[in-house]
């Protein structure tokens, strides 16, 4: 099962929008509770918005949709991706969604072309998105929320669009390989409980 992620910024002069391809996916999990429900242990909210401090509870009413992705850091040594032509354009169902949902305003020319020339400048803007990305929201107090298309590809039947708006990141790490000079990241994207309509599926 491959996936297509799009993460839209909602305001371009904090970060632009972010196209992650599916060479540079190694797998997209989707959780609609992101903690344990019958935990007894006390569980931390992190800050945001509508919490204005870190607070401690044994019982939370809403749960936070989440994301986990895994993606994959690239060198030189990954320039076999480029020949996997295949997997480096929008499907015509992703398009077509786009197109009815945003009306143009979603301008990925430039990732679309880079996705089809060069991937090795492709996964380094998209890694370097994502970094400024989690570093402004832990440096900031105002958090930076951003919508997520989600294109899931099984292996046979038609694919599954996925819309999830408001999604803030939880945790952002890297795994890096020295000697070989590349690596994989781990993203897990939340959204905040007080907000209702969760996921939409197209």
């Amino acid at each position: 099962m491959k996936s297509v992620v799009i993460i839209k910024s909602n305001d371009l002069s904090k970060g632009n929008h972010i196209l992650l391809s599916k060479v540079e996916l190694k797998s997209v999990k989707i959780n609609t509770l992101s903690y344990n429900s019958r935990n007894d242990e006390p569980l931390i909210e992190l800050y945001n918005e509508y919490y204005p401090e870190n607070k401690k509870d044994t019982v939370r009413y809403e749960a936070e949709p989440e994301v986990i992705i895994h993606g994959k850091i690239f060198n030189y040594s990954n320039l076999e991706s480029q020949d996997e032509k295949e997997e480096r354009e929008l499907s015509e169902q992703l398009k077509k969604y786009l197109d009815e949902r945003f009306k143009g305003y979603l301008n990925l020319k430039d990732k679309e072309n880079l996705m089809k020339e060069n991937l090795l400048i492709l996964n380094k803007e998209n890694v370097h998105e994502i970094i400024n990305w989690e570093y402004e929201n832990e440096y900031n107090q105002e958090v930076d929320y951003r919508d997520i298309i989600i294109e899931i590809t099984p292996t046979e039947g038609d694919s599954i669009i996925l819309y999830l708006d408001d999604m803030y990141i939880y945790s952002y790490t890297e795994s890096l390989n020295v000697q070989e000079g590349f690596g994989n990241y781990e993203l897990i994207l939340r959204k905040n409980p007080i907000i209702k309509e969760n996921i939409e599926v197209a």
